[in-house]
């Protein structure tokens, strides 16, 4: 008779535990969503300058447009390989396929590069090097590009600018198209 009750108890516990989880999921979750929302946002308006962003692939690929919801450009994730794990970026490229902005993770956001060295990659005198520039630009400068690389973090340097070279081949396919012309024949 005592092990039913003290099992009825527990049940009761467990039930009355579970329905206040439920509840406080319920309620906080939203909340939870939004927040993240708004740090994308964030994140987002720091490498190109928009009125708003449209996804077109969730939690890759943003549309940066204007107040009258012209494509201004195009907002991307970008990952290569450092020294001590993935190295992942926000890229911003305009309509002319040219780099608006760059944001490289910083250790708060999962970056493990090494402390003094490779984290350096996520600070704007490294990151600032990408504005203005081209595909083609995307290496470091010991690989034929123009990407000044960081003293004693060349893999953390070459690793980043792989990634942003990559992917800015990977999703410039996704810019609009421009339009072509027919120039009248004299």
């Amino acid at each position: 008779m005592k092990s039913i009750k003290m099992i009825l108890s527990l049940t009761i516990i467990c039930a009355l535990a579970g329905v206040v989880l439920a509840k406080t999921y319920s309620v906080t979750n939203p909340k939870i969503e939004d927040d993240k929302k708004a740090k994308v946002i964030e994140n987002l308006s720091k490498v190109i300058d928009a009125d708003h962003f449209e996804s077109s692939i969730p939690d890759t690929l943003w549309y940066a447009l204007g107040k009258d919801n012209d494509t201004l450009g195009i907002v991307f994730k970008s990952s290569g390989s450092g020294f001590g794990g993935p190295i992942e970026a926000l890229v911003g490229l305009g309509n002319d396929s040219i780099i608006i902005g760059v944001k490289i993770a910083t250790p708060g956001e999962g970056l493990q590069e090494t402390p003094g060295l490779g984290v350096k990659v996520s600070e704007p005198k490294f990151m600032d090097q990408f504005k203005g520039r081209v595909l083609e630009d995307l290496k470091i400068i010991r690989d034929g590009g123009k990407i000044e690389s960081i003293t004693a973090a060349t893999i953390s340097s070459r690793g980043a600018t792989d990634g942003i070279y990559d992917a800015v081949k990977k999703y410039e396919k996704y810019l609009p198209k421009k339009e072509v012309r027919d120039v009248p024949e004299e």
